[in-house]
Parts: C-alpha cells; structure tokens; sequence
C-alpha cells in the first residue's frame, strides 16, 4: 500500500509538508472519533489503526530525521527538541490507551483519550507548524530542502 496516497507529488519546503501531514492525521482521526460516536466501532478500529500508524511515521520522521537536522544546523541540542520528544512520548501513550478502549468496546476510555489529545496537539502542532519546520527550513540551502522533502514523501 501506498503510505502517500493523495499526497501532493511536490513539496517546496519541510513545513508545507508536514504542516499537510498535521492536517491529514487531524481529518483521520476527526473521523475516527465520528465512527466512535455514531457506534461504528469496526470502523473506528480501523480508522484508528490507519491514525496510529500514520501518526508513528510522521512522529519518526520528526525523532529520526527533522530533529537531528535541527540541532546540528542551530547548535540547540536541548530545548524545543527535547520538550516534543516527551509530548511525542505522551501522545504514543495516550494513542495506545484509546486502541484498547477501542478494542474493548470502551468508547468512554476513547473519549477520555480523544480529550486529552484535543488539549495538547493544537499547541504542540502550532509549535512545529510556526517555530520548528519554518526554523529549520531558513537553516537549509534550497537545495537541501528539496533533498529533504524529497526523502519525505519516499518514508
């Protein structure tokens, strides 16, 4: 399966990619929370395995590639990293907690999560969106955003 399909073809810098990626997980998982309510839950299960798995590779991309890239080109190995680093370790968890209460025909244990999440990912998105990717997008040569968001849209 294709991991992009309905993606762009082309990017022009590391924020408009992962700013789209932001919005797609957020439309996944607004209709997962749909299926919950209206008590799909077979859909909502698969709804929010497609989310969790989505969600893991844009938080990779992020831990593996975006962040390193990040500290080496700004000298700032601690800081803003570090503080999404353990908001992504918050979110893993709580994504975790809402596939069991999924699993477990649990809908108040998928809200409960669902709340949470809709308390922290506004702000730790709007960090990415206009502090992180703009910052680390102004410290590559054109050149090197192109490389980089081309590598994007093969993960």
């Amino acid at each position: 399966m294709n991991r992009n399909a309905g993606t762009p073809s082309r990017f022009e810098t590391i924020t408009t990619y992962l700013s789209w990626d932001h919005d797609r997980l957020d439309t996944q998982l607004e209709q997962v929370a749909r299926d919950v309510w209206a008590g799909r839950l077979d859909e909502a299960r698969a709804g929010h395995r497609l989310f969790q798995t989505g969600l893991e590779r844009h938080m990779r991309i992020e831990e593996d590639l975006l962040f390193p890239l990040f500290e080496a080109r700004s000298g700032i190995s601690s800081g803003p990293t570090t503080l999404m680093r353990g908001e992504h370790r918050q979110i893993r968890r709580t994504v975790e907690t809402m596939a069991e209460g999924l699993e477990a025909s649990d809908s108040r244990r998928f809200g409960e999560g669902l709340s949470f999440l809709n308390s922290v990912l506004p702000e730790h998105n709007a960090k990415e969106q206009h502090i992180l990717y703009p910052t680390t997008d102004r410290l590559l040569s054109a050149a090197e955003r192109a490389a980089v968001t081309a590598r994007l849209l093969r993960q």
